[in-house]
């Protein structure tokens, strides 16, 4: 048996399920090796299932890429993973594989199946199973006839009667039996860092967040209780990453990596005593991040830690149920600083209450807290989130992610008193005003060569040139008067 795991030709995105974002737009972040899909692959051959990896937007090539590799590999499984905004141009892929191979399978995995399973099995019947849970011990599930679908809970598929949707799958609670992912399907020298061109890869840490964002998927897609690996299943993992893979830059991948205290130092206690030479990045909430904590992790070779700060208006931070506070924003930055650990701050705009002062409000205090790294994202109301049922309720959503249209996210920011054309103007103004200063190329030059502040330059220009060309667009710039209720 055979089986083909894919992204395909539809963009360059984050095909995390949480966060879905399109790296076009992104000002300092590369591509992410397809980790999803090598979870799976190890899960499949388990079961003596040859499997093949292919990162269409990375590796190159088109639908008809797609087309040859189907028509070479004769699959009986195609897996695709798809985002919220591609996934009527990522189902092109399985349309392909039922002209190709009319016996295959076609499966995809997202965040977006969650609660549009059935739905979207409807709208393309050339997909035949969609994963509306968590995906990485699913795989194998999926091999059972089809008569026997029904019993597989986290699933949305074709029955005999109409389309089934099953009852959801609990979390996976015993992170430990997730098995060590496929990384010799995946092409790992193209996934590298911005900065260095050193080979990354992403190992998932663990998994729920116990906040409230109204923004954020996670509640949906992995829950709000913590679970995490123990920390010598996760040194199998990296071990194998660095003997056998020749890895030692490693983004290790969490909803909230420092969640849990002890187990952060345990972990740390345990790539000192390897030894490994490892370099690694993860995420914190500015609340959950101290100056000893930072200090413990730097010492185990933590040089970049990701916060999101989200705003620079407390009444914005208490609208989006942040639970934080600006004071709390300036510890956590300056906790790093001192430890000597970079950090690069996500701040979310154009929430619904969100006004041109906020805005400005945010991108000043950016400029203010003086971390290494910012990006303003948009912000995204996804299906399964608070932020959703507002944006409908009071009409702010012109084009939402279930479009599915391969439309950037900047194209669905509204809020009550600004129009997406002024969100993005913001937007960028808070990338100039963040990466024009002085300050910031002066650290710049004492820290890196001259080769990595190219590469730096050419992916914020990048990014600056991708949002001016998406603003251009007719339909960014034809604005529609529309009156929302402030309720």
């Amino acid at each position: 048996m055979r089986a083909l795991l894919i992204y395909p030709p539809t963009g360059l995105f984050d095909r995390t399920d949480r966060c879905q974002t399109p790296l076009e737009f992104a000002s300092a972040q590369g591509a992410r090796p397809p980790m999803d899909l090598a979870y799976m692959a190890a899960d499949l051959e388990a079961k003596d299932v040859e499997c093949r990896i292919i990162d269409y937007p990375v590796e190159g090539g088109g639908f008809e890429a797609v087309r040859r590799d189907l028509t070479s590999f004769q699959p009986d499984y195609l897996f695709v993973s798809i985002t919220s905004f591609s996934f009527n141009a990522d189902m092109e892929a399985a349309r392909i594989a039922k002209e190709v191979v009319p016996n295959v399978v076609t499966v995809a995995k997202g965040a977006h199946f969650k609660l549009h399973g059935t739905e979207m099995l409807r709208s393309h019947p050339c997909l035949d199973i969609a994963i509306t849970g968590e995906t990485e011990l699913m795989a194998t599930a999926l091999l059972r006839p089809p008569e026997e679908l029904g019993s597989i809970p986290g699933i949305a598929f074709r029955g005999e009667r109409g389309l089934v949707q099953t009852p959801p799958r609990p979390p996976l609670e015993k992170m430990d039996l997730l098995p060590i992912p496929a990384r010799h399907l995946v092409k790992n020298e193209l996934y590298t860092l911005p900065n260095t061109g050193e080979p990354l890869t992403v190992v998932l840490a663990s998994r729920g967040c116990p906040h409230q964002c109204i923004f954020c998927l996670v509640p949906s897609v992995s829950g709000r209780k913590v679970h995490a690996r123990s920390v010598g299943h996760l040194m199998e993992e990296i071990q194998d990453c660095v003997n056998n893979r020749g890895i030692r830059n490693i983004l290790f991948k969490a909803d909230l990596f420092t969640a849990d205290r002890e187990w952060v130092e345990e972990l740390c206690d345990a790539i000192r005593k390897e030894d490994l030479g490892l370099k690694w990045i993860c995420n914190s909430r500015v609340d959950t991040i101290d100056p000893d904590l930072a200090k413990k992790m730097r010492r185990a070779g933590c040089w970049l830690i990701a916060m999101g700060i989200e705003s620079g208006n407390q009444e914005m931070l208490r609208k989006m149920k942040k639970a934080t506070n600006l004071q709390a924003a300036k510890s956590g930055i300056d906790a790093c600083r001192e430890a000597g650990i970079e950090t690069f701050m996500y701040f979310t705009i154009g929430h619904p209450w969100d006004t041109r002062e906020t805005v400005l409000q945010t991108l000043k205090f950016a400029r203010k807290l003086d971390g290494d790294w910012a990006e303003f994202q948009p912000c995204v109301p996804f299906p399964g989130t608070e932020l959703h049922a507002i944006a409908l309720r009071d009409g702010l959503m012109e084009e939402g992610p279930e479009t599915g249209d391969g439309v950037s996210p900047l194209a669905f920011s509204r809020t009550y008193s600004l129009s997406r054309k002024e969100l993005n103007r913001l937007r960028l103004r808070g990338l100039a005003m963040f990466y024009l200063r002085p300050r910031f190329w002066f650290r710049l030059f004492r820290k890196y060569p001259l080769s990595t502040l190219w590469r730096f330059s050419r992916a914020g220009l990048a990014s600056m040139k991708a949002t001016l060309r998406l603003m251009l667009r007719r339909r960014l710039w034809k604005e529609k008067p529309r009156e929302a209720s402030r309720s």
